[in-house]
């Protein structure tokens, strides 16, 4: 049974909040302080931890969940921080901040993956614990060739660091800079635009060839500045274990001399702006790919390889903003802080893809969906993400995926806020966690419904979310085909049409809507 706990306070007890076995349990926005033994205790599969404050606990949180996230919490000094038990799976640790130095978290378990979080204080693992990802945690400290860990600290626009480790057991080299195009300092003719004349990106090609060569056992640090044009359809192939650290005004644009928008076939090959590398670790960060609306993507991640892509501009792609689909299985990959705009598909798409995490991301003017979790996408995420005048979606969750989760969402102007469906595939949506969402300014705030009784739309967990101002509906609750789906502290007003538009089988608690 899922279940949440939110604003609550709880102070000088011995252990504060006890969850065994919850489905899909909400602790957000509490505070725990001054327990003797542990604040909370938690298994749930995707549970979600969220905007809580802890301090002066003996330990914060121990989890023994499946796939959970622990995400933009506030750490004081206690004993222990985190205590990922041997018993926990898959969990998401992010976006987490710390109040206090010397924190310590002790992680077990399996196939952990801990991103962006801003704790001083040291991570210890447990012995037995497989498939650790460590990935941007800045001050927080860890063996980087600890066996199992997957340890990568690349350079990015926000922290361009010169830290001598950025992979476990590498080392790290800088390639010299290869300038490209400016704007004239001073114009001949105040009336015209600066002239820009691009670099062609093969110049770029053929030193990070070059550097491969003479740095085998290196990461490859690799700095843009200006204005770059790429003519070739396969883009810029980074190699594994490379970084590419982009001005912010820096831009690849792609020139592949093609009509606009050309329509998709299916066996035509691939054309993208940047190819992500088959294995290994590779960042991007800064500066826009502009696929000129000739190359297929800005960013193609199909292939592999860890990846954090970071305050870089997706734009313009004639068809997707990135495209994951077949990406293997077992190599996470981050969209952080980025812009993904004006591209003829979808922004962000997760399709027969694991572990896809759309992180703080700005997906606009797109012509299909903001962020799409399309079918085969397991274990992926979309947390506090803003999606604007998307066309069709900011956020779809379709085709009978599961286990996915949708947190702290800004959707405004899109076709659909949030809209949960089955079209095409035998199986069932659900469970997916869609939580503190708000919806506003939509066509409709949340739309749900599957399409036939073989492809349905059942069991999913909606919390908290704010539906206001929609254009027409501010939820729909399933159609004959979604049943049984959970609304907990949903709030709608405002919605041209009707607020709740109410399914006989759905389950509802703590519904805040305007009394008549």
């Amino acid at each position: 049974e899922a279940a949440s706990v939110t604003r609550c306070f709880f102070e000088k007890n011995g252990n504060a909040l006890q969850v065994d076995q919850s489905g899909g349990f909400q602790c957000l926005d509490n505070v725990f302080k001054n327990q003797t033994e542990t604040a909370l205790s938690i298994n749930s599969l995707n549970s979600m931890i969220a905007g809580n404050t802890f301090s002066g606990n003996k330990t914060d949180i121990q989890s023994s969940s499946d796939r959970g996230i622990i995400t933009r919490n506030t750490f004081g000094k206690s004993d222990r921080t985190l205590d990922l038990t041997p018993a926990s799976k898959g969990n998401l640790i992010s976006e987490n901040r710390g109040a206090s130095d010397g924190l310590v978290l002790s992680i077990g378990g399996e196939s952990h993956q801990l991103f962006h979080n801003s704790l001083s204080g040291s991570a210890q693992i447990v012995a037995g614990t497989k498939e650790l990802f460590f990935i941007s945690n800045g001050n927080l400290q860890i063996d980087p060739t600890t066996a199992g860990l997957k340890f990568f600290d690349p350079p990015t626009l926000n922290r361009p660091h010169t830290n001598s480790v950025i992979v476990g057991g590498m080392g790290r080299f800088d390639l010299p800079l290869i300038p490209g195009g400016k704007k004239e300092p001073k114009p001949a003719d105040k009336d015209k635009p600066p002239k820009i004349i691009p670099v062609d990106l093969s110049l770029v090609e053929t030193e990070i060839a070059k550097a491969q060569t003479e740095h085998p056992n290196d990461v490859l640090v690799i700095r843009l500045d200006g204005e770059y044009i790429c003519k070739n359809p396969k883009g810029l192939e980074l190699p594994p274990n490379s970084c590419l650290l982009m001005a912010a005004d820096a831009r690849i644009l792609s020139d592949l001399g093609l009509p606009l928008e050309i329509p998709w076939a299916r066996a035509e090959p691939l054309t993208q702006v940047v190819l992500l590398p088959k294995t290994g670790f590779c960042s991007i960060s800064g500066g826009k790919l502009d696929a000129n609306r000739q190359a297929h993507f800005p960013i193609n991640a199909n292939t592999g390889s860890i990846a954090l892509i970071e305050s870089t501009s997706l734009i313009a792609g004639a068809r997707d903003g990135i495209n994951t689909k077949n990406r293997k299985g077992s190599d996470p990959i981050f969209l952080y802080r980025c812009n993904v705009y004006g591209n003829n598909g979808r922004g962000i798409w997760s399709h027969c893809a694991n572990r896809v995490h759309a992180i703080a991301n700005v997906s606009s003017g797109n012509y299909m969906d903001g962020i799409d979790l399309d079918a085969h996408a397991i274990n992926c995420t979309a947390l506090f993400n803003t999606c604007n005048g998307n066309r069709r979606h900011g956020v779809f969750i379709e085709e009978a995926i599961q286990n996915n989760i949708v947190f702290g969402n800004e959707l405004q102007g899109n076709g659909t806020g949030v809209h949960v469906w089955n079209e095409e595939v035998k199986g069932n949506t659900g469970p997916n966690l869609i939580a503190a969402n708000h919806c506003f300014g939509n066509r409709r705030g949340i739309g749900l419904g599957g399409r036939a009784d073989d492809k349905t739309a059942h069991g999913n967990l909606f919390f908290n979310n704010v539906c206001t101002e929609n254009r027409e509906d501010g939820i729909l609750t399933g159609n004959s085909k979604a049943k049984e789906n959970y609304f907990s502290q949903s709030v709608a007003f405002d919605n041209e049409k009707e607020n709740i538009g109410v399914n006989g089988s759905a389950i509802f608690f703590n519904t805040v809507v305007p009394t008549p």
